[in-house]
């Protein structure tokens, strides 16, 4: 009973290395495969930054608050909204 013991147990040994290795391999696969995966991504995003001067680009950045908030305001010192709010409301008393 020990000698067939001890010869199961050199076989579980092995097998167990043995399949320690495989999941070792299919894991470091996997790895490589999403490393890859995020290289493709990273050149991707690279090629839309250098295409940013481009007008067909396909990244644009966003557009600074304070910016947006001096383009919306005319020059009597009204917002845009405010604007269009006057338009509606004169479209309105002229269809009455």
């Amino acid at each position: 009973m020990g000698r067939l013991m001890k010869t199961e147990l050199d076989r579980f040994e092995r097998e167990k290395v043995e399949d320690f290795k495989s999941a070792v391999e299919t894991f470091l696969e996997s790895a490589v495969e999403a490393q890859k995966e995020l290289i493709e991504l990273w050149e991707t995003f690279l090629m839309q930054l250098d295409a940013e001067e481009d007008e067909h680009a396909f990244y644009k950045p966003p557009v600074e608050p304070a910016a947006r908030a001096s383009s919306e305001t005319g020059i009597s010192g009204e917002t845009a909204t405010e604007s269009q709010a006057a338009a509606v409301a004169t479209a309105e008393e002229e269809d009455e």
